[in-house]
């Protein structure tokens, strides 16, 4: 099949507290310091996959962030989010994005889409949808799925049939997905992500990669001021697009 070579990024930060400061034990001086900069990482580096997904929503094969590339295609060299998924050995071209809007029929829909997705000799694979994604900028968006998954009834017949959707499936939501659907909505979209995460584990679909996990570690300056620098390394990246399928976005394909 198809491979992707994922490249890691160096992150830094620090801040300093003088030697005037430290000689009259003035501790205050160092606050919630520590915590604000281990904060700003995992915050940015949630922020980063966000934007990656985001972007990949609206089409854009690649994303940049303080001087780093992060490229949004997948292995197959499109991205990941597309209609024109072309397997490598045998079959036809494969969509992972559609332009419905949400509701339980379409949920139930794309979940039997799903499960119909090939690999790259043509063979059916055992996907199993099992959580979706959403940004919170619309909330009627996230009742409605929220709604749709909860209710142990049909929620437009709740005395008579059953909601075979009841139970089946995680919801998350993600606000820093917010700024970067956006223009989707603007469009007139609300976008909506369906995964399979094991099969996103299993097959790299989107990876995080931890070359080096956060160091932080202390030192005295030039000037003798006491540092605090952080130090880190990882990856962000998709290959396998197969684990997620998204829908309500208007460039997308019809199910």
């Amino acid at each position: 099949g198809y491979d992707k070579t994922i490249k890691n990024v160096t992150y830094k930060g620090g801040f300093g507290i003088s030697r005037e400061l430290m000689d009259d034990n003035v501790m205050s001086a160092l606050g919630d310091k520590p915590d604000k900069m281990l904060r700003a990482y995992y915050r940015g580096r949630a922020r980063n996959m966000a934007a990656m997904l985001g972007n990949a929503l609206q089409g854009n094969e690649e994303y940049t962030r303080n001087g780093y590339t992060f490229n949004t295609t997948g292995a197959d060299g499109v991205c990941v989010f597309s209609k024109t998924h072309t397997p490598k050995v045998a079959g036809s071209a494969q969509s992972n994005l559609y332009k419905d809007a949400f509701s339980s029929e379409v949920l139930f829909a794309a979940c039997m889409k799903m499960s119909t997705l090939k690999d790259d000799n043509g063979n059916t694979l055992s996907l199993h949808p099992s959580a979706i994604l959403l940004p919170t900028a619309d909330a009627k968006l996230v009742h409605d799925v929220i709604t749709a998954i909860a209710s142990l009834k049909q929620a437009e017949n709740a005395n008579n049939g059953v909601n075979p959707l009841y139970g089946a499936l995680n919801v998350y939501t993600c606000s820093y997905l917010n700024d970067f659907v956006q223009p989707l909505i603007t469009e007139g979209g609300s976008p909506w992500i369906l995964l399979d995460e094991s099969y996103i584990q299993d097959a790299d679909c989107a990876i995080y990669q931890e070359r080096v996990e956060l160091e932080i570690r202390s030192e005295l300056g030039d000037n003798d001021e006491n540092l605090w620098k952080a130090y880190a390394r990882y990856g962000l990246g998709f290959v396998d697009f197969r684990g997620m399928m998204a829908f309500g976005v208007a460039s997308g394909s019809s199910l």
